[in-house]
């Protein structure tokens, strides 16, 4: 077996010129979408920032990195990655989708290398190596599936997963190349790869694990002939075997809680498993015939496949997922770069596209499964050029994947000028989702915010008339009416009419929050604080409203006694939200509303219940205690000065 290929030392000038095209191309494509603003989870996981009025300490910067709750782990190594942009929010949306496109490419690179690392394990001639590690590298940087994953801010953290697990799998394979002479130079770096960087992508983002899954792959197609001593068994089972047992035994005890969850999704485990059959036939479709049309962040459309011939092609797709498996299995001696593909790609989906409760479908968990798809036709088009050595042939097979590498560029081009503009984006999104209730309640809700307040109102019934169960819709409705002036078309006694047989979903939370933020200081004639009482009520019975959302419903209704400066009804709310959701937010917000009314012992009661509740949380994610003392400090001095100033 030849040594791999060391960086560009055999060909430093072509190699150098290649890295320079990579990242021009990539800035050039990808320029345009950085104007655009912050999108749909952004939201969720980055109003943290300002939690405590930003991050201006140490103590505000741990409660920031380690307080989010998005994944398993919290993802602090990415949360930390947001501080390099801003430290409140909400910030400059472009700083944040640049940082993504540096990462982006740095990801492009690394990608570039590992392959240059693993075709020296193939018979693939080495006068090819740096052409197909170019290609793989440059479509993979241009590829309109990955569009969404760079400008999508909260999409860093899979980003920073990929970055890691490249960055592991790099040392990794160096180490692997190593063993059959410095076995203990080989191990160190192996562990290097798979532990530190490994741990790093997994708190990024929890399918950093998947680390598990690749390295496997490769041992299983291409590294199957290096050699094995005594040594590297037993590495590979300490750091290998044994935490993959672990992770699946994880996944398999979690599938309770995951069943739980599923009770308020859409579709069930079985009907997802079938649905998914058919996006990942999908994904590879795009993957190799790149497009822009559908694509994005919106998919909540997709049919549900409820059983194998609803709709007929769940079962082709089923078909062609285990004849593609059982085909890389079969030749992983004859064509390990198949069979590695075929496993990458699948194995890379085996977290987000199985059992777990997510969302269907979304185009970033291809962001480095597809390396696989891309290595193969890279792989076998040199093959091709090496087999036909006519001139003309050669031209023409040479020319092939780069018009397929330009044709990604200039769609990703496209698409990227769409991003720039958030309402732009979001107006192709309605447009190519007719059906998708996302789609247009987000349009709806765009156009609002951009005082297009007759659009707004008309894209929104519309949709309301499709979806009458949606309940979040007349509410915008409602509010736009408001500031537009206008008469609105549902009133608020038709609407908590209307509730009685609505369906919660996620989009009825912002479109509250929107809604109350905007008529709670009685500017609407249509809308007094009585009718937001009314309607705050009524939505606590709707149908599939789960605890935390009815804990941040009340939350949201105290509010309003607030600013009527009434206070029973208010603390007996976030009483009765405490019970819902245990979060120390609420005792904290009761320990301020008593102090202020000079109920000094009962706020401090308030203020241990937060401690007791911090305290039940794994210590890197509790509430940092300087918050917790700064307030109880507060309280104790307001009641010290009470107690000097009252007649003896």
């Amino acid at each position: 077996m030849k040594a791999p290929a060391k960086d560009f030392s055999e060909a430093p000038l072509p190699g150098l010129l290649l890295i320079c095209g990579l990242i021009g191309a990539s800035l050039i494509v990808y320029w345009p979408g950085l104007s655009g603003g912050f999108l749909l989870d952004d939201f969720d996981n980055l109003k943290s920032f300002n939690d405590y009025g930003g991050i201006t300490d140490a103590t505000t910067a741990l409660h920031f990195v380690f307080g989010n709750t998005s994944g398993a782990l919290g993802r602090p190594v990415s949360m930390l990655s947001f501080l390099i942009n801003d430290q409140y929010w909400p910030g400059a949306p472009w700083s944040f989708k640049y940082t993504n496109l540096m990462i982006h490419i740095i990801c492009g690179l690394l990608i570039l290398q590992l392959v240059l690392r693993l075709l020296p394990c193939t018979s693939l001639p080495r006068q090819y190596h740096l052409w197909v590690a170019g290609f793989v590298s440059a479509l993979w940087l241009l590829h309109p599936l990955n569009l969404s994953t760079t400008l999508y801010v909260i999409q860093r953290m899979t980003q920073l997963m990929t970055l890691f697990t490249l960055a592991g799998l790099l040392f990794y394979c160096a180490g692997r190349t190593l063993i059959g002479k410095q076995t203990k130079q080989g191990l160190m770096l192996m562990t290097l790869g798979v532990v530190f960087f490994g741990t790093l992508a997994t708190f990024s983002k929890e399918n950093g694990v998947l680390i598990l899954i690749y390295v496997v792959t490769l041992e299983c197609t291409l590294f199957r002939h290096l050699p094995k001593p005594s040594m590297y068994r037993k590495w590979f089972a300490t750091f290998i075997v044994i935490p993959g047992l672990l992770f699946l035994g994880y996944i398999a005890k979690s599938i309770p809680g995951y069943l739980t969850i599923y009770e308020s999704r859409d579709f069930t485990l079985i009907e997802r498993l079938l649905t998914e059959a058919r996006i990942l036939i999908d994904y590879l479709y795009q993957i190799l015939l790149p497009q822009i049309k559908g694509t994005g962040l919106i998919h909540d459309d997709i049919v549900l496949s409820q059983g194998l011939l609803t709709p007929v092609s769940t079962l082709f797709s089923l078909i062609l997922i285990i004849a593609l498996i059982v085909l890389a299995f079969r030749l992983r001696a004859r064509q390990p770069i198949l069979s590695l593909a075929i496993l990458w790609f699948f194995g890379g989906h085996i977290l987000e596209s199985t059992v777990i409760p997510l969302e269907l479908y979304f185009e970033h968990r291809n962001y480095l499964p597809m390396l696989g798809p891309l290595l193969a036709v890279g792989y076998y088009l040199a093959l091709l050029v090496e087999k036909f050595p006519r001139k003309r042939v050669q031209t023409a097979l040479k020319a092939a994947p780069l018009l397929l590498v330009a044709f990604s560029g200039l769609l990703s081009y496209q698409s990227a000028k769409a991003w720039g503009s958030t309402l732009d984006l979001v107006a192709v999104w309605a447009y190519e989702h007719p059906d998708s209730m996302r789609a247009q309640r987000i349009y709806g809700q765009i156009l609002g915010k951009v005082q297009q307040y007759d659009a707004a109102i008309n894209v929104l019934d519309s949709a309301y008339n499709k979806y009458p169960e949606d309940i979040g819709l007349p509410i915008a409705m409602l509010e736009y009416a408001c500031a537009n002036g206008t008469p609105p078309r549902y009133s608020v006694e038709q609407i908590v009419e209307r509730s009685k047989n609505a369906k919660y979903n996620d989009g009825l939370r912002i479109l509250l929050q929107d809604f109350v933020e905007a008529t709670d200081d009685n500017s609407c004639d249509a809308v007094s604080r009585q009718d937001i009482y009314k309607l705050l009520t009524a939505l606590e019975d709707v149908s599939g409203i789960k605890n935390p959302d009815l804990a941040l419903l009340l939350f949201m209704h105290s509010d309003i006694y607030i600013l009527e400066r009434q206070l029973s009804p208010a603390m007996q709310l976030l009483d009765r939200a405490f019970k819902y959701q245990k979060a120390s937010v609420i005792p904290i917000k009761q320990a301020r509303l008593l102090a202020s009314a000079g109920l000094y012992n009962e706020a401090l009661k308030y203020i241990q219940t937060a401690r007791e509740i911090e305290s039940q949380k794994p210590r890197l994610r509790q509430l940092a205690p300087p918050i917790l003392d700064r307030l109880e400090m507060d309280i104790r001095t307001a009641k010290s000065k009470l107690s000097q100033n009252e007649p003896k």
